[in-house]
């Protein structure tokens, strides 16, 4: 489903809603298997496997707006200005070129095209694309005027004709037919043998009338869902969805260009979007049903960050109708359409001229031009409609609407019409479930469409600027080394929205509500700073030069753009008016325009850009299109941490911005230093002496598995094999190459060319939060969090770090979870970058600075998100629901205020520092790098990592660390009474606008199999904190697990038949001993798949699939309780257990209806066995999906993961050369003996039912889903 919707406020009217990643400020239940793909590290697979496919449909907006994917998947990413101290160069520079980068990244709101593993793990906030460059030069008022901007006329050093028009790309054919219908067709070879088939119509929810707000929408529903056409679709591997915006509307398909059977997908494909846009039923049935389902998501999508994101819309487009047309539309008007007035709609905007084809794949352009002709040539609008004014009219892409603008370019005269004349007042939301202070300034401006180099000159100019502001915020840090600083995250935003037609420069400051003031004055200081005195020469060089370099490593990965990336940039370059160009285009003419840029231009551009807030209240300023303060109601007091009211009026806001104080005593920015190498080679020489890093001999296990063992244990003493002579082993089949170093580090790799002269590094060391102990709750998760924070080591300061990944291009992530630390490296290997990166790797496991300011920093967002657990619906019953799961044991969940309190920096810093022990390291590598290279690499800067072992890092013998974990004596929603399995929770929050949502959970296995009732548990890990019954042993009876694990014949835990099996699987007997039939086996057969460490975890993933689209059949289509109802795993690996965890949402009407309903489905099971067609349908998809992200190195690092690791003792390479094999022939057996492995019997499931709104008028049956 699609990401990003609409839903009514309390009060009537519209609102916004914002994206949406579920329980992502909490520790809920599902989120693992929300983020982890098969397979794949905790929250780093690159697709979910098994996600729920929701309705498929949903509403397009621009706050917050990740993209669509089929069923509910999404990757479009978007960075900000938060302070990071290992940022991507992505990240800190956003330097790609704005009209030829094709991107599923909204960088700064710049069109970015970022390679899809440097795009993880950052989330979309106001997301615009493609930067603008501002143009007049106002001199600044007051003040003294710096050399730098002297010059007023920005001189532009000649580069040639910059008036000329840029090229367009060779291989993009457009056309029309006869009936008016346009269309774009690119080949493109990335995913092999698949295309996307985007049916964009040029309507949305500004071309509603006033009776009608809300229409779009629910026609997009009802012609796609009511598609007989479509369902031909399904089972074939394709995926289909759609999204209404304020100006289109658009029906996607993803699909392969051949089916299962041989059939011409491409033109079923074509013919389905003709049926669904120009041919649609309109039955009475379908519109009703699909009324119900907008009117749930509707209520579903309303959350408090949604609310925000509406009222920020609303301020921003206040003279226009995007400012209150929204496309969910209104609830009274939804319940009372007559079918005749949702068709008269769809008759006066659904028709040939008005629409745009675009397909893009691994296709022959001239043969789906013909095929295009063939479906779509005949379509034409449906018979007159009563009311309908004919003949129709398309209107342009742009939506219909006038804006008032905060400036006008002078340099692109006549692309403006409406000057704003008046600045608005600040305008002040404030709402009791709001934590945090939110102040953001909106300035509007004509989009300029780029269609020469002099406009791409300016975008770049633009994009410039961008990263200067943002990375100056940045290290607004280091000002603050005794305290946090008064801020939470700065974020600037300037870029262009063809779904608005304007370009929109956004900054935003989030801050605590105490220290709101302080915050506002520090922003604008610094952005005055920049305004008054201008770029140095330094920066501009340094970013230049960075974009040049990242534009060079794009071009080179011109082949491996997706093709839904490729054709949503150029959806979007057409909206707005943009040339397309292809990569290699693009850098040859950023290049040529980017040739000479001065600082006198850069200034120029800055002043404009900037004005809105550096001269806020000024004569001569550029006036804001909006200022709006979105604040708590209370505060937590300074002294105590009581709550308190918190109180803001307008007055105090004009006040904030402008203060002035401080500007005659302004400094220019003082230039660093950037390190060219972090580690001289005087020091490498030292440690190659004192540890002597060597390749040494792998000792091979004798057992099927493949796995590889540790050569050193426990004891730093321990030897190799003195037997065993061989450094590494590599599979022929998959490439995969494994080796140790002497101080006990793995190392994995696999040479790839996804990404031209890119790489990506991950590191992983056993431990994560479930090796905190009860005196230390939080440790983990804030020792990590400090490292991110303080960023530094040895001499180098936080700036010199950050400058020194910008230049070499490298992205890190930090993170801790349940069961591990895991860092992730995305870097270039232009120019030595394998070193760089791995010299960044050495000081971060070696040398960390984590200070004092950093921990405080990192204890502040912790009491934030715990402070937030109770202000939402979600969040407020995940966490409730997995207090009762784990018995209250807090180290799955954020830790409380009264832990941060108590913690402290050095219990922090020792959490982290035992964890990160060599013997417990992995390190895998996959990307475009020479393996010499490579393997010395390594050596150097891996192998002199100093040996520490378990037994040296302090761990043992710590009675503590095998305890479970209690929340007594915790005060707010902790001391609560933990529920059990079988009760029903229910919970109600006060507020304004009635929501509902219910969890079902119960037992369930780990990504391997392990626990949950029908498999016994394994050995316990010596260095795991958690006892093998700690998960679920309060609830959960005993002898099922027993029972159930006598059935199939095969518990998967190790014993002697396993082995046996996996030799043969290992010498390729297994695949010989396969019935035909494509799933079906003999009992051979089953005994050898049933023993691959990858059997259940193959099996869980399908059965996911299985459940979820159960679900979506009966509970939201059959049933029309809810519009969205999804099924996951945790997916831990070395956590002996986990859980299942079952969300839907519905209206508080409906709501337990839908929970009883969901949990009759998952009970169905026992009665009603997987059938082979729904088999096989999982099948295709997960297979589908397996092909395509074979692509992508993140994908890739996540197979590799854990191939080392003792503690995983399931993984191994068997399980990345047979994972297509063991989906091709899983067969319903298998899943029926998965579905054992959860615990939904009565007794054994646990469930909250959470409401909101002003009281509560719902009657409650505590009993009724027990």
């Amino acid at each position: 489903m699609p990401s990003v919707t609409a839903a009514p406020c309390a009060q009537g009217g519209a609102k916004v809603h914002a994206s949406r990643e579920r329980h992502s400020a909490s520790r809920a239940p599902g989120r693992r298997g929300a983020r982890g793909g098969l397979l794949a590290h905790p929250r780093r697979g690159s697709h979910p496997v098994g996600l729920g496919r929701g309705c498929g449909l949903g509403v397009r907006l621009t706050l917050r707006w990740p993209r669509d994917g089929g069923y509910g998947d999404s990757s479009q990413t978007h960075s900000t200005a938060r302070p990071d101290p290992w940022p991507s160069a992505a990240a800190s520079v956003k330097s790609k070129a704005a009209i030829f980068l094709p991107s599923a990244a909204s960088s700064l709101g710049a069109s970015v095209w970022l390679p899809r593993a440097a795009r993880r793990g950052t989330r979309p906030r106001f997301q615009r694309r493609f930067v603008r460059a501002a143009a007049s030069s106002p001199a600044p008022s007051g003040g003294k005027k710096n050399a730098a901007l002297a010059v007023d006329a920005a001189p532009v050093t000649s580069v040639g004709n910059l008036d000329e028009a840029l090229p367009t790309h060779p291989k993009l054919r457009r056309g029309t037919l006869p009936n008016g219908l346009r269309y774009v067709v690119l080949p493109n070879p990335v995913p092999p043998r698949r295309f996307e088939a985007h049916l964009e119509i040029h309507a949305g929810s500004v071309d509603e009338q006033e009776h009608e707000q809300g229409i779009a929408h629910l026609v997009e529903h009802v012609v796609f869902l009511g598609s007989r056409k479509r369902e031909l679709l399904l089972g074939s591997g394709s995926r289909s969805n759609a999204y209404t915006d304020f100006h289109h509307t658009v029906f996607h398909v993803h699909s392969p260009v051949e089916g299962t059977r041989g059939q011409d997908m491409t033109k079923l494909a074509l013919d389905a979007l003709n049926e669904i846009a120009f041919a649609p039923a309109f039955l009475a049935q379908r519109v009703e049903k699909e009324r119900k389902a907008v009117l749930s998501e509707l209520q579903m999508m309303n959350t408090i960050e949604y609310r925000v994101d509406c009222q920020l819309l609303e301020r921003l487009h206040l003279e226009n109708a995007l400012g209150h047309r929204f496309p969910i539309g209104k609830q009274e008007q939804i319940e009372t359409w007559a079918r005749d007035t949702v068709r008269a709609y769809h008759a006066r905007n659904y028709f040939p001229s008005n629409a745009t084809l675009y397909v893009v794949g691994d296709v022959d352009p001239t043969e789906v031009e013909r095929k295009i002709f063939d479906a779509l040539s005949g379509a034409s609008a449906q018979l007159e409609m009563p009311g309908v004014a004919y003949p129709l009219k398309a209107r342009p892409s742009a939506p219909p609407v006038q804006h008032e603008w905060s400036w006008v370019s002078h340099l692109f005269p006549g692309e403006g019409q409406v000057a704003r004349v008046e600045s608005p007042a600040p305008f002040v939301f404030q709402h009791a479930m709001l934590e945090t202070f939110q102040l953001t300034l909106f300035a509007k401006a004509p989009p300029v469409s780029v269609c020469t180099y002099r406009r791409l000159r300016y975008t770049i100019i633009t994009r410039l600027v961008m990263s200067m502001i943002q990375f100056r915020i940045s290290a607004l840090y280091k000002a603050y080394t005794s305290s946090p600083p008064p801020f939470i995250a700065i974020e600037f935003d300037h870029s262009d929205s063809g779904r608005e037609g304007c370009t929109v420069t956004t900054l935003n400051v989030i801050a605590d509500a105490s220290r709101w003031r302080d915050a506002v004055r520090v922003t604008v200081k610094e952005v005055r700073r920049l305004w008054r005195n201008g770029a140095t020469k330094a920066e501009l060089q340094r970013f230049v030069g960075m974009m040049q370099a990242d534009s060079e490593q794009l071009a080179l990965q011109m082949d491996l753009v997706p093709s839904n990336d490729n054709l949503d940039f150029i959806m979007e370059s057409d909206a707005l008016g943009h040339c397309v160009m292809d990569q290699a285009q693009g850098h040859e003419a950023m290049m040529r325009a980017s040739e000479g840029i001065t600082l006198q231009e850069v200034n120029a551009v800055a002043r404009e850009m900037l004005s809105f807030v550096a001269q806020y209240g000024e004569e001569d300023a550029a006036l804001p299109a909006a200022v709006v303060a979105c604040v708590p109601v209370t505060m937590a007091c300074a002294e105590d941490g009581a709550e308190v009211p918190f109180a803001i009026t307008t007055a105090d806001i004009v006040a904030a911005l402008t203060e002035r104080e401080g500007d005659a005593d302004e400094e220019q920015l003082v230039e660093v230093e950037v390190p060219d190498v972090l580690m001289t080679t005087p020091q490498l020489l030292a440690l190659q002496q004192a540890r002597k890093p060597m390749w040494v001999p792998m000792q091979l296990l004798a057992n099927a598995n493949n796995d590889v063992a540790a050569l050193i244990g426990a004891a730093p003493s321990c030897k190799a094999d003195p037997s065993s002579t061989a450094v590494e082993t590599r599979d022929p089949a998959t490439g995969v190459v494994q080796r140790r170093l002497q101080n006990g580090v793995a190392v994995n790799w696999k040479h790839t060319r996804n990404e031209p002269q890119s790489a990506m590094l991950r590191v992983v060391v056993n431990g994560g939060r479930a090796s905190e102990d009860a005196s230390a709750v939080g440790a983990v998760a804030v020792g990590t969090r400090t490292m991110s924070e303080t960023g530094t080591f040895y001499e180098f300061t936080r700036e010199q770090v950050e400058l020194y990944c910008v230049s070499n291009l490298i992205n890190c992530f930090v993170e801790a979870d349940e069961e591990f630390i895991c860092m992730d490296f995305h870097f270039s290997l232009r120019a030595g970058g394998l070193e760089r990166l791995l010299q960044l790797v050495h000081l971060i496991l070696t040398a960390s600075n984590m200070d004092r300011s950093g921990f405080e920093r990192a204890r502040q967002h912790y009491l934030s998100l715990h402070r937030s657990n109770e202000k939402g619906l979600e969040k407020a019953a995940s966490h409730r629901l997995m207090r009762a799961m784990t018995g209250g044991d807090q180290r799955f969940m954020d830790p409380t205020a009264e832990h941060l309190q108590s913690l402290t920096l050095e219990q922090s810093r020792l959490a982290i520092m035992q964890q990160l022990r060599t013997d417990q390291m992995e390190v895998s590598v996959v990307g475009d790098f020479e393996e010499q290279e490579l393997t010395e690499a390594l050596v150097q800067y891996i192998g002199t990592l100093p040996t520490l072992t378990l037994a040296e890092s302090g761990v043992l013998g710590d009675d503590r660390m095998w305890q479970q974990l209690t929340t007594d004596g915790a005060a707010g929603p902790e001391s609560l009474e933990v529920g059990r399995a079988g009760e029903q929770i229910e919970l109600h929050l006060d507020d304004s606008d009635q929501r509902a949502c219910a969890y079902l959970a119960g037992a369930g296995p780990n990504r391997w199999g392990v626990g949950g009732p029908a498999a016994p548990h394994k050995r316990r890990d010596p260095n795991w904190a958690v006892p093998a019954s700690a998960l679920f042993s309060s609830s959960l009876g005993a002898g099922r697990g027993a029972e159930a694990a006598d059935t199939a014949g095969a518990s998967g835990d190790g014993g002697s038949t396993r082995s046996d099996a996996l030799a043969s699987v290992d010498t390729g007997d297994s695949r010989a001993d396969t019935a035909a039939g494509g799933g079906g086996a003999g009992a051979g057969s089953t005994t050898l798949r049933s023993a691959h460490p990858l059997y259940l975890s193959v099996s869980l993933a399908l059965l996911v699939e299985v459940i979820n689209s159960r679900l979506f059949t009966t509970v939201r289509d059959m049933l029309g309780l809810t519009y969205d109802v999804s099924f996951q795993l945790s997916n831990f690996d070395r956590l002996e257990g986990g859980w299942y965890l079952l969300s839907v949402t519905s209206t508080p009407g409906k709501v337990h209806q839908a929970a009883a309903a969901s949990l009759r489905v998952l009970r169905g099971f026992r009665m009603q066995k997987v059938s082979q067609q729904e088999l096989d349908r999982a099948r295709r998809t997960l297979l589908m999906r397996h092909e395509s992200d074979l692509k992508d190195n993140l994908y890739w690092v996540g197979l590799l993961t854990h191939l080392q690791n003792d503690t995983v003792d399931s993984k191994s390479i068997a399980c990345v050369r047979d994972l297509q094999w063991m989906f091709e022939h899983a067969t319903v057996d298998d899943l029926a003996y998965a579905y054992k492995h959860f615990a939904v019997a009565e007794g054994e499931v646990f469930s909250i039912v959470a409401t909101s709104g002003e009281k509560e008028d719902v009657a409650r049956n505590p009993n009724e889903l027990i």
